[in-house]
């Protein structure tokens, strides 16, 4: 992650636990978020409304506060269109 890449976690971080592992390792400076969809997934609809939610639970695997996660992921957003 030292060069720059980005990490893009999506809903199915609730059905991968590879997709958590790659979270748990990845830096928070690395983390962005998307829902892959509308698209349906082991029975789960994933749709750009589920993004919240994911938030709240990336927030709760890396143990920091939801909003200061949501500021990271829109800089790491500006860092990327810039």
């Amino acid at each position: 992650m030292e060069t720059g890449y980005k990490i893009s976690i999506n809903p199915s971080l609730y059905f991968q636990k590879k997709h958590r592992r790659v979270l748990e390792a990845c830096p928070l400076k690395a983390i962005l978020t998307e829902s892959d969809g509308p698209y349906k997934y082991r029975g789960l609809y994933l749709r750009p409304d589920l993004i919240p939610e994911l938030v709240e639970t990336i927030a709760l695997i890396k143990n920091v506060d939801v909003n200061s996660l949501i500021k990271v992921i829109n800089q790491n957003l500006k860092d990327i269109v810039k």
